[in-house]
């Protein structure tokens, strides 16, 4: 199984965030799976025009950026964790820029039969009292998981 991790940290290896997606990787690493993390703030990733071409053709964007090469290690991946620190009661401008370009992925079903899961960091409850976990399903599960395999705890 291969598996992909994309941390949404600005802070890269410094990150909560990723020490906590590190961890989560090293249990499919000590069973022999083959895993890769990406780091957003490292990529070019420009905001979606809506121009509605990925609709039309799969494989086309005419936004010229580093978006398409993620988009394809998540379609050559098993299974994907997305990593965040909670800003606001939201995941960060990396993530949501990058989900923001992957819409045909949801509308199109593409990530069918992958497995998904998410982790997020964050210090204190929220303002809202929603707290972590709440504040990343509300961020995740609409956009990216509603046709995919969802794994991991609700704790």
């Amino acid at each position: 199984m291969k598996l992909l991790g994309i941390s949404a940290s600005p802070r890269k290896n410094r990150s909560n965030t990723f020490l906590l997606l590190k961890e989560v990787l090293s249990g499919a690493e000590k069973e022999g799976e083959q895993t890769e993390v990406v780091h957003l703030c490292d990529l070019k990733i420009d905001f979606c025009r809506h121009c509605e071409s990925c609709h039309k053709n799969l494989t086309v964007c005419p936004i010229k950026d580093d978006g398409h090469l993620l988009l394809n290690k998540m379609l050559e991946s098993d299974g994907i964790i997305f990593a965040s620190p909670v800003y606001i009661d939201n995941i960060t401008g990396y993530l949501k820029t990058f989900l923001d370009r992957s819409t045909h992925f949801i509308h199109c079903q593409r990530l069918l039969g992958k497995y998904v899961g998410a982790v997020a960091t964050g210090e204190g409850a929220s303002a809202n009292g929603f707290g972590l976990h709440t504040s990343l399903c509300l961020a995740m599960r609409s956009p990216i998981c509603g046709w995919c395999l969802e794994c991991g705890s609700s704790h």
